[in-house]
């Protein structure tokens, strides 16, 4: 039996010693990422005991514990009751950053030879 994205039960992987993959899917796709935001948010709202960090990717969610305030199977089953209800929709969009960048001059001594290479000019 394989694993599908359209599959409504996560599977729950162990990582290392003291962490917790809860997996929605194998494929990248909107609605598994919004599963897994949905997921994170709530684990921020009601952090089961022990939790340390989360970590989401595209259609997981890793989820780093203390292993001296909980156990995996604990953790799991904490983790399981969050999932087990009507998903919710993730409170507020992620964070955003502004990364300022400056092109040549200083910053960028080699960006006319750059910009010459690639066919480009560099302005």
């Amino acid at each position: 039996m394989s694993f599908v994205p359209s599959q409504s039960t996560p599977r729950f992987l162990a990582a290392a010693d003291a962490g917790v993959v809860v997996e929605f899917g194998d494929a990248v796709d909107e609605a598994l990422s919004a599963r897994v935001l949905t997921l994170e948010a709530a684990v921020r709202r009601r952090p089961p005991p022990g939790v340390v960090e989360t970590v989401p990717t595209l259609r997981s969610l890793l989820v780093l514990y203390d292993a001296l305030a909980t156990g995996h199977d604990e953790l799991v089953a904490a983790l399981r009751e969050l999932t087990s209800g009507p998903p919710e929709a993730p409170r507020g969009g992620g964070a955003e950053w502004a990364i300022p960048v400056v092109y040549g001059g200083e910053a960028g001594l080699d960006l006319d030879e750059v910009a010459a290479a690639a066919g480009l000019t560099p302005g």
